[in-house]
């Protein structure tokens, strides 16, 4: 059973490849993400495959959803503040009103 954290490995197995074979090792290697040819080779022998999922669009959406929250927490702030001095205006208070929402 493989454990998430580091697994000593003192084990060794040697293969021979052409030097078309390990290109082509290295360069799904980098399509998946893996730095390491070892972990990735023990990886894709133990389990056969591995999915890469790339985050990059959700990531951009998340940053987008934020810069839209705090754009609408302004107008909200904004309107808050043009309804209290409104009402202000209204009443002929000097003082200060918490309105709470």
């Amino acid at each position: 059973m493989l454990n998430q954290g580091y697994v000593p490995c003192d084990k060794q197995i040697h293969i021979k490849l052409s030097e078309a074979e390990l290109q082509m090792i290295r360069d799904r290697m980098a399509q998946m993400g893996f730095r390491n040819l070892s972990a990735y080779v023990r990886k894709m022998a133990i389990d056969g495959y591995y999915i890469h999922v790339d985050f990059k669009e959700l990531l951009e959406i998340i940053r987008l959803m934020r810069i839209d929250s705090n754009n609408i927490n302004q107008i909200l702030r904004n309107t808050e503040m043009i309804m209290t001095q409104d009402l202000l205006f209204r009443t002929g208070c000097e003082t200060e009103i918490q309105l709470s929402f």
